[in-house]
């Protein structure tokens, strides 16, 4: 049923098939097509708060009685659902006069009820009224113009399309063109975590182009991405651990500048900005990060290097980090690997030992963690110049 439903309303906004046909298939489906005027109301329901990790189900099933609430309210009005557009209500009145009414009555109803509902918001654009069946397609189409607007939209708000002045329709007319989809958060993401300053501009470049040039050449869909991204490139940073009110302090220049951004090629200037700040600050916020890890691994090192089985791993896992990038980061902090790093901690230890105690070099090797006194006595040649022996006499 629901599959003929969908199919129904297709055919009604497509407006190719008969107007006798369609009352047919209304008939079918228990809808009732007569009436003088009819509109069309497209809304939509979404969370205000853009981290809500709300299910899409549970936020769908929500909506769903809401929608039903709110239209149980209303006589000779038609519901129906599409994934991209959200709710669609096909308005039957008396008049084109009425349907207009009867939409603002609905949009109150609305507001009234949505303001039990702290965590949402909503959007409505209504288009403009016809009075025979099949002009339905230029009613939907109106209406899908207003409902565009929901990408400029702070919401809780609805667009009537008899308002839009010429400019504006124009304008509703380049966003419907718009693909926003093609908008890739994941790839953005991807370059914030991995990516180096100097390779900012290449990056760019290829994600631009896979935005396509129609999509780049509308102003509209220039603002509608640059928005994302700043609130991407923001909330990346902010889970990195960077403080709210630097966040705020850094990026609060460029929300003002994104208004200012009329070309592909200054949104795309726009955008190198933003990522080559948001690397800074992961580099900035990674270097501190690391410098305290590499610390805490330096004690535990100092603490254990008497261990014999001690190994890159357990370091690793102390201070909670994979083998391959602690090895990595161990090295450009101190400037040493994680074996020379502890071979050098042994052998301070043992030189300590040699000069400060009688105990003899085999004993001394146990101390510091080798088993095979005759490894410890290559590898102390190997890293002072001289035997155990040869240090002791030399400091006596």
């Amino acid at each position: 049923m629901k599959n003929m439903r969908y199919q129904f309303f297709g055919n009604l906004i497509r407006g190719k098939i008969s107007v006798s046909k369609l009352m047919e298939q209304g008939n079918e489906l228990g809808i009732d097509l007569m009436a003088p005027a009819y509109n069309f109301m497209l809304f939509k329901i979404f969370s205000k708060n853009e981290n809500d990790t709300e299910a899409v189900y549970d936020l769908r099933t929500k909506e769903d009685a809401i929608v039903e609430e709110v239209s149980s309210q209303f006589e000779n009005m038609i519901v129906f659902h599409r994934v991209t557009e959200g709710y669609i209500l096909m308005i039957k009145a008396q008049n084109t006069e009425e349907t207009i009414q009867v939409a603002k009555d609905y949009v109150a109803a609305l507001t009234k009820r949505m303001k039990k509902e702290k965590e949402l918001q909503w959007f409505a654009g209504i288009g403009h009224a016809v009075e025979r069946l099949h002009n339905l397609s230029e009613s939907y189409d109106s209406a899908s113009k207003a409902f565009a607007y929901q990408y400029q939209s702070s919401g809780n708000e609805a667009v009537f399309f008899d308002k839009l002045d010429n400019e504006k329709i124009e304008r509703a007319e380049d966003l419907q063109q718009v693909d926003f989809t093609k908008v890739n958060s994941e790839s953005l993401e991807e370059f914030l975590r991995n990516g180096k300053e100097e390779a900012v501009h290449l990056f760019v470049e290829e994600y631009t182009k896979t935005l396509g040039k129609s999509n780049m050449d509308s102003f509209m869909f220039c603002q509608y991405m640059l928005i994302n991204i700043q609130v991407g490139v923001m909330k990346f940073v902010e889970k990195m651990g960077v403080e709210k009110a630097n966040i705020d302090r850094t990026f609060k220049d460029y929300k003002q500048q994104i208004a200012a951004v009329s070309t592909g090629e200054k949104a795309a200037e726009y955008i190198e900005e933003l990522i080559i700040q948001a690397i800074r600050m992961r580099n900035e916020r990674l270097g501190k990060k690391h410098s305290s890890l590499i610390t805490e691994a330096k004690e535990f090192i100092v603490k254990n290097y008497q261990e014999e089985t001690l190994s890159l791993s357990d370091v690793a896992d102390q201070v909670g980090l994979s083998s391959s990038h602690f090895s990595t980061t161990f090295k450009q902090e101190t400037g040493k690997s994680f074996v020379e790093f502890l071979t050098s901690v042994r052998m301070d230890k043992a030189k300590e030992m040699l000069c400060f105690t009688d105990m003899k070099a085999s004993q001394i090797s146990y101390e510091v963690g080798y088993k095979d006194p005759h490894y410890f006595s290559y590898l102390f040649k190997k890293t002072q110049g001289c035997t155990p022996s040869e240090y002791r006499s030399r400091r006596m």
